[in-house]
């Protein structure tokens, strides 16, 4: 685990302007407070860092902006170190390994009696292992978190409002939010009454659905979605002025080769096709519209109801079904 620090934080500027600029500090290392060390090396960290436990804010070691004024301590699960360096915080080394800077409290009981036993089996050794302060066993027993059952967010989500904007996170794995991750709510006013856009990020979904744009003013919604859905589903934009929706297709995904399709819900629908010409030796690529128009049978079910014009590579062509 990452260790805690204990250490003092430093007067903050509010107070020094009291002061007049004054060195004097009466409170000087009576601040006292924790904070977490990251170490480099682990989880991708390329260097040291601090986080402040309250705020979660990160700090580099060497910042100029550090609240902390020194460091009296560290200590994790295994050991309590005590830091015996006289220098600034920012100029003091944190290797806790050192022990010409670090100074350990406790002893690992099993590495000192091995130790021991390969040195000497002597009555002295064996009395000053005695005197040693060992680091005493947990009095409680281990414990696991299910991966289920472990949210980021207390209660799911937490929200917070910006300047004509409110921003809420999910955990993403609530099967009552449906992987919903990131949702992000836009407005044309200041109090925050007027939507006029709503961004929600997803994840963990069977359908693939990425992103989800809605426009509340222009009744309209795009959706888009990742690779890997049978039907090569890219995009989708629904209209409910004018009745219409488009739809994108990935490029290759299709044997048929369709890569766009626009729709008047039950009025006409055009497609639009991208496909490589087999017969061709020089792979010629067509690109192909089909449109399909419906109209209502005036003498029966039989009748013909459908419309087909088709445009093969810029040469256009009219058929009437048969």
């Amino acid at each position: 685990l990452s260790p805690v620090c204990l250490g003092s934080l430093r007067r903050a500027a509010s107070i020094n302007a009291e002061y007049m600029g004054e060195d004097v500090d009466p409170l000087k290392g009576r601040r006292v407070h924790v904070w977490v060390l990251v170490r480099a090396g682990c989880r991708g960290i390329e260097r040291d860092l601090y986080i402040e436990a309250t705020t979660g804010r990160i700090y580099e070691t060497q910042a100029d902006n550090l609240p902390y004024e020194k460091i009296e301590s560290v200590w994790n699960e295994n050991n309590y170190w005590v830091n015996v360096q006289d220098a600034h915080i920012k100029e003091m080394s944190l290797d806790i390994k050192d022990h010409s800077k670090w100074e350990f409290v406790f002893f690992k009981m099993e590495d000192k009696r091995k130790e021991i036993s390969a040195e000497s089996d002597s009555i002295r050794d064996k009395d000053e292992m005695e005197e040693l302060l060992f680091l005493p066993p947990t009095w409680t027993a281990p414990f696991t978190v299910p991966s289920d059952e472990l949210v980021r967010y207390p209660g799911g989500n937490v929200s917070n409002m910006f300047y004509r904007c409110t921003v809420e996170e999910y955990t993403g794995r609530s099967p009552t939010g449906q992987g919903l991750c990131l949702r992000v709510s836009l407005y044309d006013d200041d109090e925050r009454l007027v939507l006029s856009e709503i961004r929600e990020s997803y994840a963990n979904r069977q359908d693939k659905l990425q992103q989800r744009v809605i426009f509340p003013l222009e009744k309209r919604v795009l959706e888009r979605y990742g690779r890997g859905r049978e039907s090569g589903l890219m995009a989708m934009e629904s209209r409910e002025i004018g009745n219409t929706r488009v739809t994108w297709f990935y490029t290759g995904s299709r044997i048929d080769g369709l890569v766009k399709r626009e729709e008047v819900i039950g009025t006409q629908v055009k497609e639009h096709f991208f496909m490589t010409d087999p017969p061709a030796t020089d792979s010629t690529q067509l690109c192909i519209e089909r449109t399909v128009s419906f109209r209502e049978s005036t003498t029966g079910p039989n009748d013909d109801n459908q419309v087909y014009n088709v445009a093969l590579a810029g040469e256009k062509e009219d058929k009437k079904s048969t």
